[in-house]
């Protein structure tokens, strides 16, 4: 057996492995399949799925490339080896591709390989294929980011500008995670203290928004309760309603002749006349007792007029005698 054969025998050695990762990419696409996904470009497809923590990304990523390029011998390395090397030339072929077939898809595919390999940045090995996905990702957020719902929206924009931040913020994310697993990270803290006033903003619109609608209840029940509460005619001292008669009652057509007269004192509240105390009065009416003019004088045997005895006659045996 000579030495290509053994190389032949190796290559078809390999075949099965890529055949199984692509396979298992396939079946955890149709089995996950998310909705909310549905019409993202390939690239925020495969960020959100970073960000979801879903199961064989990387096996999803062969399996298509598999599709659009079979038997692609950069694709079948990369699935045996899964090492960063593998990856960038599987990049690098799918660009090339793209440009030589003339097949845009492509492009999205290879920034898609980039994004799940590629490392922490911790110096400029990859800095130009760090940039060209952060680019990739920015430009198609742009353009997407009013299509899809709020939650996959924030999701996105965490992970992007995370991404793009990411080698100026190397020194606080962990060193063992990949570029994509720290990108949301980065993300999160680069919008902590907004987020902190936005929440603070909303708790704050919420209570005044209940202590309006508590006033508002106040209100409501406090109107309520005088409209309930019966109306207490005032009435100047020294009055009196002498007459008082309803609405129906004094429509009536029963009554209409006998209130016709009196309607000016039907629920009308009336002077009255103060009576003065009895005292005053004695003294009022001794005051006009007549009395003989001309010098004389009545007098009741021993005893003169008096104030009480100025309301009754006096008795049979007195007897008025001149002076």
């Amino acid at each position: 057996m000579s030495a290509n054969d053994d190389d032949d025998n190796s290559d078809h050695l390999d075949l099965p492995t890529a055949e199984d990762a692509a396979s298992t990419g396939a079946a955890a696409d149709s089995a996950d399949w998310d909705e909310r996904l549905k019409g993202l470009p390939r690239l925020l497809r495969y960020a959100m799925l970073i960000v979801d923590g879903a199961d064989h990304v990387e096996e999803r990523l062969i399996a298509e490339v598999e599709e659009l390029c079979p038997q692609l011998s950069h694709n079948l390395a990369w699935a045996k080896g899964r090492s960063l090397e593998g990856a960038m030339a599987l990049a690098a072929e799918l660009d090339r591709r793209a440009v030589a077939h003339s097949e845009p898809a492509l492009r999205s595919l290879a920034d898609s390989v980039r994004l799940v390999s590629l490392p922490t940045p911790r110096d400029d090995e990859h800095f130009q294929q760090h940039r060209r996905v952060a680019k990739a990702l920015v430009k198609a957020f742009q353009l997407n980011s009013l299509i899809v719902e709020q939650k996959v929206r924030c999701d996105l924009e965490r992970f992007t500008y995370g991404w793009a931040a990411l080698q100026a913020c190397t020194h606080f994310v962990p060193k063992k995670f990949s570029a994509a697993m720290n990108a949301s990270l980065v993300g999160h803290r680069t919008a902590e203290h907004r987020i902190s006033a936005a929440k603070a903003a909303l708790r704050l619109q919420f209570r005044e928004e209940n202590d309006r609608r508590r006033q508002r209840e106040a209100d409501r029940t406090e109107a309520v309760e005088r409209q309930a509460a019966p109306i207490l005619e005032v009435i100047p001292d020294h009055h009196l309603v002498v007459a008082r008669l309803s609405e129906n009652e004094m429509k009536s057509p029963k009554l209409k002749e006998i209130i016709g007269p009196l309607k000016d004192v039907v629920n009308v509240a009336l002077p009255l006349v103060q009576a003065p105390a009895l005292y005053e009065a004695r003294n009022t009416l001794s005051v006009r007792v007549p009395v003989r003019q001309r010098g004389r004088r009545l007098r009741l045997g021993r005893s003169r007029w008096t104030r009480d005895s100025a309301f009754a006659p006096p008795p049979d045996r007195w007897r008025a005698r001149r002076w």
